[in-house]
């Protein structure tokens, strides 16, 4: 859509980056009003800087990741004994 691109790049959105990202930022499943998708667009702008929060969440969420991925190896490991 011409207008949306339009608009979420004149208030400084990557448009690429988000839909190269869309599938982290909106997962599956997951139900946002429409303050919620504002409020996460907004966060993506390129003139935004990184805060305490910003770090401390990415590493919450790498975290939570790598907790996935070793259950799974756990998991795999364990119905091959």
């Amino acid at each position: 859509q011409p207008a949306a691109v339009q608009l979420l790049t004149g208030v400084g959105i990557d448009v690429i980056a988000l839909a190269e990202t869309v599938d982290v930022l909106f997962p599956s499943g997951k139900v946002y009003d429409f303050s919620e998708i504002v409020g996460l667009l907004m966060d993506l702008r390129g003139s935004n800087t990184a805060t305490v929060k910003d770090i401390v969440d990415l590493r919450m969420w790498v975290k939570g990741a790598l907790d996935i991925m070793e259950a799974s190896i756990l998991e795999a490991i364990s119905a091959k004994k």
